[in-house]
């Protein structure tokens, strides 16, 4: 029973956080700073599609 539990309890996380990104996305001074806080990076190599 003990998998199950930390199963929900990090679901039960992960849906905050969720949530929390979500309010946040949703209040448009609050996305914009979050914005300005991304930098780019480099393309991953592992999704390079050239042949």
């Amino acid at each position: 029973m003990a998998q199950p539990r930390a199963d929900v309890a990090a679901t039960e996380i992960q849906l905050r956080s969720l949530q929390r990104q979500i309010d946040t996305a949703s209040d448009i001074k609050s996305l914009k700073a979050w914005l300005k806080t991304v930098t780019q990076r480099p393309p991953d190599r592992d999704f390079d599609l050239r042949f």
